[in-house]
């Protein structure tokens, strides 16, 4: 796998529809806001369905009302196209919630 350009990652980004960045640990991160604890927990049980069919895992951080998702591919020490196909699938998921 090759490791996006900086220049690449920001182009990409620009074109998803929710609101992901990229963090101090250069991974990609998105934070979400939902009214609830269940509704929280229930977002990050479907991110980890996608992460299991992907076999690839992202960082998640359940604090209440918030969920933060940060993703990188570890063996690669970068971002690649397997983490922007796993933010298009969290896209998906998100778009229809």
């Amino acid at each position: 796998m090759n490791i996006k350009t900086h220049s690449q990652i920001i182009q990409f980004l620009s074109e998803q529809n929710h609101d992901w960045n990229i963090d101090n640990d250069g991974q990609l991160e998105i934070v979400l806001a939902f009214e609830n604890y269940l509704q929280t927990f229930g977002q990050a049980s479907q991110i980890a369905l996608i992460s299991e069919q992907m076999d690839h895992h992202p960082t998640l951080i359940i604090d209440y009302n918030k969920l933060a998702i940060k993703i990188k591919t570890h063996s690669e020490n970068g971002i690649t196209e397997k983490d922007f196909e796993f933010v298009k699938k969290v896209n998906q998921t998100l778009s229809t919630n």
